[in-house]
C-alpha cells in the first residue's frame, strides 16, 4: 500500500514532521488544498524543478506567503526524491504503460511534464531517450528547448503517482514523513473511482470525507487552522487511526468491494454528524428548561427576577450534559466541518 494522507503502514520515526506532499503539480488552484491538508498534517511540501520556481510563486501567492510566515511548507526539488535507482524505476514504469494506460483526461487538455522529474543525474541521457521514444510513439511531444514535454496525461500521471512512491522512501532522510496527496477536483478525478483509490489510497479517503462534510477552508487564516487542530490534538489523533485502518482495509479490498466501503464510511460520517447535531439540541433544550426553573424558584424565594435567570449559573447548568456523545474517530472531522 502506497503511504498516504496520513494512513501509511511504514515504520518512520515520530521525530519526522507528518507532512502531505502534493503529487499533482506546481499549483493547486482554488480548492484550497494547502489549507485542508494542514486540517490533518503538521507540514504541507511540493515538488517544484527549478525551472517552475517563478510559476509557483505566482500560482498562490497569499497562501504560499501564510504557509512560509507559520513555516508549514516546503518546497522539493525533483534531485531530493529522484535518485538514479528511482529514476531507473520510473522510466521503466513509463515504458511498459505508453502503449497500454488509456487518456482518462481530455485530450484537448494535455499535461506539461519537466524532464527533470525523471532524473536529472547521471540517467539525464536515458531520461531524453525516453522523451524521444513517447515521441516516436505519439504520446508526447517536446516542448521549452527540451526541458520539458507535452504528454498523454495518463502517462503524465503515472509519473507522478510514482514519483509519490518513491517519496516515502526519500523523505526521511529530509527529515519529512511525505505522504502523497492531491487536489480534489484536477483532471486526475476522471480516472475511474477503483484507479484513483489504487493510486493513493489514503489520500482519497481524506478528500471523499472532506467532501462528505463540506469543509471549506478558503477564508479561514492559517494560524486559526493550527490553532484548531493544537486544541484538539487529542480528536486528531483518533481521526488519524481509524483512518490508516480503514486505508488499509480499503487498499486489499478487491475493487468491486471499494465503492461500498466509501459508501458505508460516509454513512458513519452522517451517523456522527446526527448525534453531534442532537447532542447541542437536547443541550440548548436543558438550558431552556433550567434557565425557567431556576428563575421561578429563585424569584418565588427572593422576588428577583433578574437574579432568576443569572441562577443557572449554579443549578441549571448542573443539569446539563457534560460531555455530549463519546468522541468517535470521525468526530475530529465533523467538528472541523462545524467550526468553518
Amino acid at each position: 500500500m502506497n503511504p498516504t494522507g496520513g494512513t501509511d503502514t511504514h515504520a518512520v520515526p515520530s521525530a519526522l514532521a507528518r507532512t502531505a506532499y502534493y503529487t499533482d503539480g506546481i499549483a493547486w488552484g482554488r480548492f484550497n488544498w494547502p489549507k485542508s491538508m494542514l486540517l490533518f498534517f503538521e507540514k504541507v511540501a511540493v515538488l517544484v524543478p527549478d525551472a517552475e520556481q517563478d510559476s509557483f510563486e505566482r500560482s498562490d501567492e497569499a497562501v504560499i506567503a501564510g504557509l512560509r510566515e507559520h513555516d508549514v511548507l516546503r518546497v522539493l526539488r525533483p534531485t531530493d526524491l529522484v535518485d538514479s535507482n528511482a529514476s531507473n524505476r520510473i522510466i521503466k514504469q513509463v515504458r511498459d504503460a505508453a502503449n497500454k494506460i488509456p487518456d482518462a483526461a481530455d485530450p484537448d487538455a494535455p499535461m506539461l511534464l519537466y524532464l527533470e522529474k525523471l532524473g536529472n543525474g547521471p540517467e539525464a541521457e536515458q531520461v531524453k531517450e525516453l522523451a524521444n521514444q513517447l515521441h516516436e510513439a505519439g504520446v508526447a511531444k517536446p516542448f521549452v528547448y527540451g526541458q520539458s514535454m507535452i504528454i498523454r496525461p495518463g502517462l503524465g500521471y503515472l509519473v507522478l503517482d510514482a514519483i509519490a512512491r518513491e517519496a516515502s522512501r526519500t523523505g526521511q532522510r529530509l527529515g519529512l514523513d511525505l505522504h502523497p496527496s492531491r487536489c480534489v477536483g484536477t483532471q486526475r478525478d476522471l480516472f475511474p473511482v477503483h484507479r484513483r483509490i489504487d493510486m493513493c489510497p489514503g489520500a482519497t479517503v481524506v478528500h471523499t470525507d472532506l467532501e462528505e462534510v463540506g469543509v471549506d477552508l478558503g477564508s479561514v487564516p492559517i494560524g486559526e487552522i493550527l490553532d484548531f487542530k493544537k486544541q484538539n490534538a487529542d480528536l486528531l489523533d483518533r481521526y488519524r487511526v481509524g483512518l490508516r485502518e480503514f486505508s488499509s482495509r480499503l487498499a486489499e479490498a478487491p475493487f468491486p468491494d471499494r465503492d461500498i466501503l466509501l459508501r458505508e464510511r460516509r454513512e458513519s460520517i452522517r451517523e456522527t454528524q446526527d448525534q453531534l447535531k442532537s447532542a447541542y439540541r437536547d443541550w440548548r433544550k436543558l438550558a431552556a428548561i433550567g434557565l425557567g426553573l431556576g428563575g421561578v424558584a429563585w424569584t418565588v424565594s427572593t422576588g428577583d427576577l433578574v437574579g432568576g435567570g443569572l441562577a443557572l449559573g449554579a443549578a441549571g447548568i448542573e443539569m446539563l450534559p457534560s460531555s455530549g456523545p463519546l468522541p468517535t474517530r470521525l468526530t475530529y472531522l465533523v467538528k472541523a466541518a462545524q467550526t468553518f
